[in-house]
């Protein structure tokens, strides 16, 4: 979200994004743009497309994409995410 963004040291550049995303009530979202950060998960560097956005609840939210791309399980039984793989 845009306060998370904020609180960077480093603000990277923001690009523009040429999508639409929408809140779970239908409403438009305002995209202020997206960028490249590095992701610290269990001391791995993973680096990571974000958009960021206005007036967001959480402070970032992963998609099924990151998962995917860096072969993630998540198992919630015992509460572990194993990541395989750094792509």
């Amino acid at each position: 979200n845009e306060t998370s963004f904020l609180k960077l040291k480093r603000q990277p550049v923001l690009n523009k994004v040429k999508i639409i995303l929408h809140a779970a009530n239908g409403q438009p979202m305002k995209l202020l743009g997206s960028c490249v950060l590095n992701l610290n998960c269990g001391g791995r560097k993973i680096p990571t497309s974000f958009i960021v956005v206005r007036d967001l609840k959480r402070s970032l939210i992963l998609g099924s994409d990151f998962f995917v791309k860096n072969f993630v399980n998540i198992y919630y039984s015992i509460k572990k995410v194993e990541i395989l793989k750094i792509s």
